[in-house]
């Protein structure tokens, strides 16, 4: 069975008939039918009934990507209420810091939560005195459901009566002050993954593996666009054993990851791995150098489709066949304006700040009006991003606020670090900007070497001899490939035990490097 324009009721209801016996989820778990997923949405709807829970109340949600955690996101929906997942891997205070700036109604956390016992006694004493805040888990929840045929219809909080209401909350930053949270509503997420299925080519035999979060607007997309159209999900852990060892098994259709995953499968190398499959491999979340993108295709023959959003804008753009260097062209409901520092706007082929016009991008950030202000303007979202677009193609240069001034000249750190990623010894580098009191600010990169015996001369007695080599190597290939505002002046050189910091959901974190 296809489904041709699968609707918003088709995900929270239809979906658990329509599909009863396929393959929804595959978690750590095992297989779970839609039909035990819809079982599992009615046990979550039913506990949040209980707890007073209706429209526009607020749920925060942790746990590892399964069933469970997917389960009590469409239960919230059901419900109108606002479904705020946050990562996993925070901590406790971060949590209970969260929790309290949303004003959370209910917590639902894994038991797998590195402190439950210490995040319960928080919310217990903070956000019960302020908000009234309960905490469940994921697990105990689940556990309480009872046999019985799928709610086929809407039970007694009655369905919705149109789905334009306040769905979902993804926070951008601020763990440890205000959390920025856009705010999201169903039909405009609902309308965005129908528009992004015309490009999966998506039918109920489709199988997506995904090691992305669902805390993060690119995983959390990705997985609704398939459960949306009946396909199946296979959940793996963010690293690369873990997802190699679910393609192998599963020969899934689409893959899903940062670019970092990709650069862990071609290590893999095609011996171990089988992409025979794949059809649509989708790399967000962090720019794609282009020399990755050549070599992958190279090593596989398969394609990486980049692709463009943001926490506020959702997915827009995805680039199926146009250039390498490009994020593809915008999703029919969008369009991308290109802005200079003055408001004008710029003609194509002109350099600007990248603003998003379409009607599908965020309400707003949760509580915090005048920052909505400050970003979705009359022109549109502005998205801090410098690009262009030529031939209807959307080209990013880079953030405007990691853009490095040296000596008057711009500087975007992914077009220098796409050129040293393609030095053989290079196995993960990153570029990030230093003050300097004559030139304003020059070039730094921290570079982690590939070779293991390199490596290990680095961290041994041969550590100074190694170093210059290896450094007169790397300034010799930028001098022959970089332009002189462009080569680094700063050289961090690691071995390749020490990987560069990443982000949770698998990005290079630049801060931890400044």
């Amino acid at each position: 069975m296809i489904v041709s324009k699968p609707s918003a009721r088709d995900l929270l209801f239809d979906n658990a008939s329509a599909f009863e016996s396929r393959t929804a989820l595959v978690d750590s778990t095992g297989e779970v039918s839609y039909k035990d997923l819809y079982r599992l949405v009615e046990t979550f709807q039913r506990h949040l009934i209980e707890c007073g829970t209706g429209r526009g109340d607020r749920v925060l949600l942790t746990g590892r990507n399964n069933a469970q955690l997917v389960a009590a996101i469409l239960a919230c929906w059901r419900l109108e209420c606002l479904a705020i997942p946050i990562d996993f891997r925070m901590t406790v205070g971060e949590v209970i810091n969260i929790c309290q700036k949303v004003q959370a109604r209910v917590v639902l956390a894994s038991e797998a939560f590195a402190e439950i016992e210490t995040l319960k006694k928080g919310i217990l004493e903070k956000g019960s005195k302020e908000n009234g805040t309960r905490l469940f888990t994921l697990e105990s929840v689940a556990a309480s459901a009872t046999q019985g045929s799928v709610m086929q219809e809407p039970g007694s909080a009655g369905e919705p009566s149109s789905y334009d209401f306040d769905a979902l909350v993804i926070l951008t930053s601020g763990t440890t002050g205000t959390p920025k949270g856009a705010v999201h509503t169903f039909e405009s997420l609902i309308e965005n993954l129908r528009e992004l299925s015309y490009y999966f080519k998506m039918s109920d035999t489709t199988k997506l593996v995904l090691p992305l979060p669902v805390s993060h607007i690119f995983g959390l997309e990705v997985l609704f666009i398939v459960l949306l159209h009946g396909g199946t999900v296979i959940l793996c852990d963010l690293d690369p054993t873990s997802m190699i060892g679910a393609i192998n098994k599963y020969e899934p259709q689409i893959l899903a990851g940062v670019p970092t995953i990709y650069g862990a499968l071609l290590s893999a190398g095609r011996e171990r791995l089988n992409l025979d499959a794949a059809e649509l491999l989708l790399s967000g979340g962090a720019p794609l150098p282009v020399s990755l993108a050549r070599q992958f295709e190279e090593t596989f023959g398969k394609r990486i489709n980049n692709g463009y959003g943001s926490t506020e804008s959702k997915l827009i753009c995805l680039n199926i066949d146009g250039p390498l260097e490009s994020i593809g062209r915008p999703i029919e409901s969008a369009t991308i304006r290109v802005i200079d520092p003055e408001g004008k706007e710029l003609e194509e082929g002109q350099e600007g700040e990248i603003y998003i016009d379409c009607p599908l991008v965020m309400k707003g950030y949760l509580g915090q009006d005048e920052k909505t202000r400050e970003t979705l303007t009359p022109t549109g979202y502005r998205t801090g991003d410098i690009g262009y677009v030529k031939d209807g193609y959307v080209f990013i240069s880079g953030r405007a606020k990691e853009m490095i001034i040296v000596a008057g000249n711009k500087v975007f750190p992914s077009e220098v670090e796409d050129v040293l990623a393609r030095h053989p010894l290079v196995k993960e580098v990153a570029v990030t900007g230093v003050e300097h009191s004559r030139l304003g600010q020059i070039v730094k990169a921290t570079i982690v070497i590939c070779d293991t015996g390199l490596s290990e001369r680095l961290v041994g007695p041969q550590a100074k001899e190694t170093r210059e080599s290896v450094l007169a190597d790397l300034k010799s290939f930028s001098k022959d490939n970089l332009k002189r505002e462009l080569r680094p002046m700063v050289w961090d050189l690691r071995p390749d035990s020490q990987p560069l910091p990443k982000t949770r959901s698998g990005k290079i974190d630049k801060k931890m490097l400044s």
